[in-house]
C-alpha cells in the first residue's frame, strides 16, 4: 500500500507523512526521483541528490510543462513498479498537479495516472497562502520558496481529481496542531481503508507481521 501525502511547503504534509509512518509502521519515502536516480545509476544518494537538483533547475528554466510534469511523474511509476513496501510518500500526483496541472498537460497526467502513478489514494492538505507562508519563514527565513509564493489551483485541482475518481481526502490545516490534523488523516486512513494491519496499527495494536 501506498499513500501520499500532497500539499505545497507550509501546509503541514511532511511533519504529518513522518508521523503517520511511524505509527503506521510503513516506510517514509520522499522525492522517489532521487531514489530512482540512484537506483539507475548505481550512485550513492548524495551523488543522486545533487544530479537530480540539477535536472531540476533545468526544466524550471526551460518552462517547459509537459517536461517537468513527465520527469515527475516518471518517478511515480517507477515507484509503482518496483516497490512493493507500504510507503507514506511525501509528495505525490496531486502536488505534482498543483504545481505543472494545466490544460497542455492533463493528457500526461491522465496517462501517467491509467499506469498506476496515483497509488492507493492521498491525504491533500491545504493552508491559506499567507499562513504557509509564515510557516516556512518559522521554519527557514531563507527558505527560496519565499521568493516565488505559489497558491493552489484548487478548483481546477479538484475538479480535475474528482473527474478522474482518485482517492483523496482533504484536510484544511489554518488554525489546527500537528496533533489535530495527525488524527483527521488517522481518521480518514481508518475509515477508507480495510487492511486489517493498518487498522491496528492505528489503535495501537501490535499484528502479526510484527
Amino acid at each position: 500500500m501506498i499513500i501520499t501525502i500532497d500539499g505545497y511547503d507550509g501546509t503541514g504534509k511532511t511533519t504529518l507523512a513522518k508521523r503517520l509512518s511511524e505509527r503506521l509502521g510503513f516506510v517514509y519515502m520522499d522525492k522517489p526521483f532521487i531514489l530512482k536516480y540512484q537506483t539507475e545509476h548505481g550512485c550513492t544518494y548524495e551523488e543522486a541528490m545533487k544530479r537530480t537538483s540539477e535536472i531540476e533547475k533545468g526544466l524550471f528554466a526551460s518552462k517547459d510543462k509537459r517536461l517537468i510534469a513527465t520527469y515527475y511523474l516518471e518517478a511515480l511509476r517507477w515507484l509503482s513498479n518496483s516497490h512493493h513496501d507500504n510507503i507514506i510518500l511525501d509528495r505525490g500526483l496531486l502536488t505534482t498537479y498543483a504545481v505543472v496541472g494545466y490544460d497542455e498537460t492533463k493528457d500526461i497526467f491522465i496517462d501517467y495516472i491509467n499506469s498506476g502513478a496515483f497509488f492507493d489514494g492521498s491525504i491533500y492538505l491545504v493552508a491559506d497562502d499567507m499562513e504557509r507562508r509564515k510557516r516556512i519563514y518559522l521554519n527557514d527565513p531563507n527558505d527560496p520558496d519565499l521568493r516565488y509564493p505559489v497558491k493552489w489551483r484548487e478548483n481546477d485541482l479538484e475538479e480535475f481529481a474528482s473527474g478522474m475518481q482518485l482517492k483523496y481526502f482533504r484536510i484544511v490545516t489554518d488554525n489546527k496542531t500537528s496533533d489535530d490534523v495527525f488524527e483527521e488523516a488517522l481518521n480518514a486512513i481508518s475509515n477508507n481503508y480495510t487492511d486489517e494491519y493498518v487498522r491496528k496499527r492505528i489503535m495501537g495494536i501490535p499484528s502479526e507481521k510484527e
